[in-house]
């Protein structure tokens, strides 16, 4: 009887000590995901309910186009995207938007319904770009050989998913093991389980604190954050809804933030082009080049529109110090036949970054002392270059054997002088 007795307490003793084993790591799993923990291998706070969510997102369909929609969107490398424009699109009034602060110039642009009321229907920003790093030093528990190795034998791309699309929802891990699952201890999932935790810790370090839901659009492999809009914030009532975009790109992620009026169908068309045609083109100062060669083949007309304004738009945002490009823009606007309220935003911000609004409309030209004093001595160049073309030109007038040699004289001097000339071939006058 007492060698019975020793083997069943060997036996119990034995059980209680594989179901402690197998107990505490689960139950310390547990209670970081439903309560948070602080200890000294992991500190981990209960977050609010929306971080252990998932959603996967789909585009809303918008059972509604414009005729010959597609044609009406092109590609522009703007920033470090490739993104959709909608160019010569009778719906949408095209409004370049950037923010200027200590930390530099942000770029975006506005979409304007082309009524009477000019309503904001949808807006881009450029925000930031972050290094993606896999935080393993702030908590010993990630650090622990066992775990970090598992935790790197994930490839970046799918952490990168999970941390968008990973659910605690149905976490088969908070269910209470069975006694047979505690004996084949050897089986249990705790790596998996650590992982998980990880990727709740990422997700404080990577998205912000007003999020309201997130998930990952796989089509483009974006993933998206709906946040509380500005107007929301400011306490103020919102018909918007405003959402960040993630693109990954080896070890940094890039961030762009999108608002748009909601259950509208001309701002959700807009939206959904962004999502479906955004992708990375990291900027360079050639960029700008060949924006600008090709703006340059378009026809005047389409020079001094909305498309024109694109092309310069999109070539200034490589090459932010680069005033021709503001100066340009604002200027062939001005002498185009379309809507021109969102030039007032143009002149605001070129006086902010360059000291002068550069309008040809003296009304509207505001200027810093130090470049009004740079545009008189320029203008008094200018003068001096001038009057002696003329001379040039009065000394060889008379010499012309026709009157078509002397069209050509002076429509290759206006040439030469940088004027357009498309408009004026069938009009030039011979005194």
């Amino acid at each position: 009887m007492r060698k019975v007795s020793i083997l069943v307490i060997f036996i119990a003793t034995f059980v209680f000590s594989m179901n402690l084993l197998v107990s505490l790591p689960v139950h310390f799993y547990q209670e970081a995901v439903n309560k948070g923990v602080e200890s000294e291998f992991l500190n981990l706070k209960k977050l609010p309910s929306v971080f252990y969510d998932e959603s996967q997102y789909e585009l809303s369909k918008v059972d509604w186009h414009y005729e010959d929609e597609e044609l009406r969107w092109k590609l522009f490398h703007f920033v470090n995207y490739n993104i959709p424009f909608p160019v010569r699109h009778p719906l949408y009034l095209v409004v370049p938007e950037m923010e200027l602060d200590v930390s530099g110039t942000r770029a975006g642009y506005k979409l304007l319904n082309n009524s009477d009321n000019k309503k904001m229907m949808f807006k881009f920003m450029d925000e930031e770009v972050k290094e993606l790093r896999l935080d393993f030093e702030s908590q010993r528990l990630f650090r622990l050989p066992i775990f970090k190795n598992f935790i790197l034998s994930k490839s970046v791309p799918q952490i990168w998913k999970d941390i968008f699309k990973m659910s605690f929802k149905n976490d088969p891990y908070l269910n209470k093991f069975s006694v047979t699952d505690k004996l084949q201890f050897w089986n249990m999932p705790y790596q998996e389980m650590v992982y998980r935790l990880f990727i709740l810790h990422m997700r404080m370090k990577v998205f912000p604190k007003d999020l309201i839901k997130y998930g990952f659009y796989d089509s483009n492999n974006l993933g998206i954050v709906e946040v509380v809009d500005k107007k929301t914030r400011d306490g103020k009532l919102s018909d918007y809804k405003e959402e960040l975009i993630y693109i990954r790109s080896g070890n940094r992620y890039f961030i762009v933030r999108v608002s748009y009026v909601i259950d509208d169908k001309i701002a959700m068309t807009a939206r959904n082009r962004i999502l479906e045609g955004i992708s990375l083109k990291p900027t360079t100062e050639r960029s700008s080049n060949v924006i600008f060669n090709e703006y340059q083949t378009l026809e005047y007309k389409r020079k001094i529109d909305q498309e024109g304004m694109i092309y310069l738009y999109s070539a200034w945002s490589h090459e932010q110090e680069r005033r021709e490009f503001m100066e340009k823009m604002i200027q062939f606007l001005e002498r185009g036949e379309q809507d021109k309220s969102h030039l007032h935003g143009l002149y605001q911000f070129a006086y902010s970054k360059y000291g002068t609004s550069f309008s040809k409309n003296s009304g509207m030209l505001k200027e810093s002392q130090s470049e009004k004093l740079k545009r008189k001595i320029s203008e008094e160049l200018e003068d001096k270059i001038y009057k002696e073309k003329m001379r040039e030109t009065i000394k060889t007038d008379g010499k012309f054997e026709s009157n078509e040699d002397k069209i050509k004289f002076f429509l290759r001097k206006a040439k030469d002088s940088g004027e357009d000339t498309s408009e004026d071939l069938d009009s030039v006058e011979i005194q």
